[in-house]
């Protein structure tokens, strides 16, 4: 029996979906992860995301995230 092995890159999976859901936030950074003010982190990030230094695994509250993306306003969490 051959084996085959994939390699699947989940890095921006739920950011796709959400730019699915919402067409508008395609080409921008975009963010999903939980609620900032209970020790949120970054669940996903577009690659657009990538050039400000931003990671799955953050957390939302780093300054990094917050100067850019404006605090809290304009996030999706779960």
């Amino acid at each position: 029996m051959a084996r085959c092995i994939f390699h699947i890159d989940l890095y921006a999976f739920f950011v796709s979906v959400e730019q699915v859901l919402n067409p508008k936030l395609k080409g921008k950074p975009v963010i999903v992860g939980g609620d900032p003010e209970r020790r949120g982190v970054v669940a996903s990030a577009s690659y657009e995301a990538r050039p400000f230094g931003i990671h799955s695994g953050m957390p939302l509250s780093k300054k990094k995230v917050n100067s850019y993306f404006g605090g809290i306003q304009g996030m999706l969490w779960s």
